[in-house]
């Protein structure tokens, strides 16, 4: 079983090893205006990690619930003596994106799935310029389980299989 919140703090993480040049890599609550992004903007090169919410929840019949999460993660830049923000930004962005489809992390959570619906959209805005930054986000969708199987997964082998049919009767094989 996992949660949200050990999915997030997972990818957080693992971000935060991988990309050992942020300054800030931390779980975010959601969307954020532009307060928000004036307090990050010292802080920059930044990773957001947040939930947008579930997309769906699938019943596997086990007992579970397998919830199509819908995350993202923000990237924040400013230019710098080496690169503009925008530079810097999509070269973030372009890592992120081959990591997801390349690795299909699944973050070292049990019971979760490989990234699904991967985008990446641009947030610039004359607002966001103001503040000397660039902001994208990439967004994707994966499943985690939720619950505990009722199956018992102790290596314990049934001794008979049975067969049903339609009409609610099972025979041994």
């Amino acid at each position: 079983m996992s949660t949200t919140n050990e999915l997030l703090t997972a990818i957080k993480t693992e971000f935060k090893n991988r990309l050992n040049a942020l300054k800030t890599c931390e779980i975010h609550p959601g969307r954020f205006n532009l307060q928000e992004l004036k307090r990050l903007s010292a802080k920059t090169p930044a990773l957001l990690v947040s939930s947008l919410g579930t997309v769906k929840v699938n019943n596997p019949g086990t007992g579970e619930a397998k919830p199509v999460k819908q995350l993202v993660v923000y990237i924040v830049t400013k230019t710098t003596a080496q690169l503009s923000a925008e530079e810097a930004c999509r070269n973030l962005v372009d890592a992120i994106e081959h990591y997801l489809e390349s690795e299909s992390p699944r973050w070292g959570v049990n019971g979760t799935g490989q990234p699904q619906a991967i985008r990446s959209d641009n947030l610039y805005s004359s607002e966001v310029d103001k503040n000397g930054v660039m902001l994208w986000a990439i967004t994707w969708q994966q499943h985690l389980t939720l619950g505990e199987s009722l199956f018992i997964e102790d290596g314990t082998l049934p001794s008979q299989l049975y067969v049903g049919d339609n009409t609610g009767s099972y025979e041994p094989l």
